[in-house]
């Protein structure tokens, strides 16, 4: 059956808990936070698909390239076939339990201005369209939407996005869905704060462009650092570097806020950070965002086959390391946000263990260790007991 489908289109729906080594992947796979986990057209190996499973329940859906095709060609093979476009949209809209957001999505993806890479990326991602819902007020969500809107204008009206974006994807997919993933947290957390909104479209731009650096430095050094993420070793201290010289040919992000924000994307709030050991609000603001949704993506992200953490367990990690690497003030708006530890919201700790929080033993001093209602009926206490 599988072979008949594969000779009348080239391609076949499987479930996660199907994969196989060799599967080329024809759809981009979101983790349960909405953040993306693996581009579209990867060849799978084993470890990279004991992440998936990890990541993503084992029932989603995915459109998988018939056998024995080079993956360098399956990007531009369906791009004319209506049934495809139609299944890719589909299971785009799988991420999303929101009507008007499944048709925000498909409007977009069929905007010619979607042909553009670096938006297609963006719109693609359930969390970019997601994190509207974890404001409260209208008026948040209203510029939320704008916000995004005038993102993706700037994108469109300037060069060098497509080319700094085609050349992380060109050097290491992980480096390009790192940095996809951290301005859409960084956006979140910038918009909660209400800055200006130039100052929003700088710290999406820092954001998107905080490792470019790295473009400049042998791939081998780049592995290295994404297994051992020891940031103040001279390869992670030659990136700012790098990005600085990068700077030099872009007027775009010569712009100083920018500039600083990435520089100071490795300070620590206590001051034993890199590269000048800046501490507390001598750390510029961008610096002091990015580094919180650096770290929460390092941890989750499962980079370079490294089995990660859920973003609970990546959450309480943050959280109780807040005094020592991260203001602690963007850190509470970075957990309120993302409506994890809200009453009555939904709290995965693991990627099929689903719960709902009813409660909480200490919620000033541990916010992220509700009481939860798991599906079966039975309570848990994350502040006596460990998931």
């Amino acid at each position: 059956m599988e072979s008949d489908s594969f000779s009348e289109k080239g391609y076949v729906k499987k479930l996660v808990n199907d994969l196989v080594p060799g599967d080329i992947i024809l759809n981009p796979l979101y983790r349960t936070d909405g953040l993306l986990l693996v581009d579209k057209n990867k060849k799978l190996n084993e470890a990279l698909i004991n992440i998936i499973k990890k990541h993503v329940m084992a029932a989603t859906s995915v459109l998988v390239a018939a056998p024995n095709q080079n993956p360098s060609d399956v990007s531009s093979l369906h791009e004319d076939s209506p049934a495809f476009t139609q299944e890719y949209h589909s299971l785009i809209h799988e991420y999303i339990n929101n009507s008007e957001k499944q048709q925000e999505i498909s409007d977009h993806l069929n905007d010619p201005s979607a042909d553009n890479p670096v938006i297609r990326a963006l719109i693609s991602c359930p969390y970019w369209h997601n994190f509207d819902n974890n404001y409260e007020s209208e008026s948040l969500k209203q510029r939320a939407f704008h916000i995004k809107q005038k993102f993706m204008e700037l994108i469109k009206d300037n060069d060098f996005f497509l080319i700094y974006f085609n050349k992380m994807k060109a050097y290491d997919d992980v480096l390009l869905i790192y940095s996809l993933n951290i301005t859409c947290l960084c956006l979140m957390i910038g918009i909660t704060l209400e800055t200006s909104d130039d100052d929003l479209l700088d710290l999406a731009t820092a954001a998107l462009f905080t490792n470019i650096g790295y473009t400049e430095l042998p791939r081998s050094d780049y592995k290295i650092i994404m297994r051992s993420l020891q940031y103040s070793s001279p390869a992670m201290k030659k990136h700012l570097e790098l990005f600085s010289q990068i700077t030099a040919s872009s007027h775009f992000l010569r712009k100083k806020k920018i500039v600083v924000g990435i520089l100071d994307h490795l300070e620590y709030y206590n001051g034993k950070g890199s590269p000048y050991g800046k501490k507390g609000e001598d750390i510029s603001l961008f610096g002091r965002i990015i580094t919180i949704a650096l770290t929460y993506d390092n941890l989750v992200g499962s980079y370079n086959h490294v089995p990660g953490l859920t973003p609970y367990e990546a959450f309480s990690t943050i959280y109780e390391n807040a005094e020592k690497k991260f203001d602690p003030n963007i850190l509470n708006i970075f957990m309120h946000r993302t409506n994890f530890f809200k009453l009555g919201s939904t709290i995965r700790l693991g990627c099929e263990i689903i719960g709902e929080i009813i409660g909480f033993d200490n919620y000033l001093i541990s916010p992220h260790r509700p009481i939860i209602r798991l599906e079966n009926g039975t309570l848990r206490n994350l502040l006596t007991s460990l998931p």
